[in-house]
């Protein structure tokens, strides 16, 4: 501790024993002979030093203690019991930096929580389509109709699990440019074309002009992807449509995604976007992750876009999606 301050203090020290000795050596060269005075000066110089440097080393004592502390088996805290402004000072910085290092700790370990808990959640739920799959091939039922089901469903599960990893390191995996609404919609139709079909559920786009966003395709498609594959699958065998429309509200663009199914029960209607969330519906749909609409939800807060979600039980549910830049052609 007394190690930790003398090299502190060593600079100030060296640098007030030169301005001593240039003093004197001005008075001596200026023809001043009396060394009497001049070693009474000197030694009532060191006295204040001296006494300067120990109520500086007793306010900063904690400081001190702790920084010579090798073993750093002290907390850092111990220096707010110091009465100087200097420890103080350094103590809140020092919280500052442990706050901010604890909050990146409870957020790698919680992304590690959900990450590991999706992974399990996700190999469940490959079992069932490959069990499926299995079953039929043991069985020599080889049905066409069924096996494209079953692996449309391991695709989509692939998709879900590879968009996961890729979320976390979103920063480096996106380009923001012009892209055609119209045409990602039609993608995303034309996709999940099978699937309209088999859940009997028809698509109707109710623009024709072509809107452009400033966006990420990619991203957005697999977020529409998302938003369409529920409205499919909780409006099945209902032979309804699924409507896609755009509104310009102000300075937004809409894209208005309307489906006439079984809706969200108000109860689960603010919680859609938590992770794991299945809701009412989820727990008649086995196969629902609780991870479509979160994914979703955090694309379009990297993106800068809005969603919404307003949803009536037995009448359908209407999610709108909402962009900032936007340009229209004719």
């Amino acid at each position: 501790m007394i190690k930790v301050f003398l090299r502190h203090q060593l600079p100030y020290i060296c640098l007030y024993i030169l301005s001593v000795s240039l003093l004197g050596g001005i008075f001596w060269l200026d023809g001043y002979r009396n060394w009497q005075v001049l070693l009474y000066g000197a030694l009532l110089s060191v006295t204040l030093l001296l006494i300067y440097l120990i109520v500086y080393f007793f306010s900063h004592h904690q400081l001190y203690k702790m920084l010579g502390d090798k073993d750093q088996k002290l907390l850092f805290d111990t220096s707010r019991k110091d009465i100087s402004f200097f420890s103080k000072q350094v103590n809140e910085l020092l919280l500052t930096q442990q706050k901010m290092s604890y909050d990146e700790m409870v957020k790698i370990r919680d992304s590690r929580e959900e990450h590991l808990k999706f992974i399990h959640l996700w190999v469940h739920q490959m079992k069932t389509p490959l069990a499926v799959i299995d079953l039929m091939i043991q069985s020599g039922e080889l049905d066409k109709q069924n096996l494209l089901e079953e692996t449309e469903k391991i695709n989509d599960g692939l998709r879900m699990a590879l968009n996961m990893a890729r979320i976390e390191s979103f920063e480096t995996d996106f380009v923001i440019e012009k892209s055609s609404l119209n045409h990602i919609v039609h993608e995303v139709i034309q996709e999940q074309k099978r699937n309209f079909i088999r859940h009997r559920v028809y698509p109707k786009v109710l623009f024709h002009q072509e809107y452009f966003v400033e966006t990420d395709k990619k991203w957005l498609q697999f977020s529409l992807y998302q938003i369409v594959s529920n409205s499919i699958k909780y409006s099945s065998g209902k032979g309804t449509s699924i409507e896609f429309d755009v509104i310009k509200k102000g300075d937004n663009l809409q894209l208005v995604i309307r489906d006439y199914g079984a809706g969200i029960a108000p109860e689960d209607l603010p919680r859609v976007f938590d992770p794991f969330f299945t809701g009412s519906q989820g727990r008649i749909h086995q196969e629902a992750t609780g991870m479509g609409l979160y994914l979703v939800r955090e694309i379009f807060e990297q993106l800068d876009h809005q969603i919404e979600i307003e949803s009536d039980v037995g009448k359908g549910t209407t999610v709108r999606l909402m962009f900032s830049n936007f340009m229209t052609e004719m």
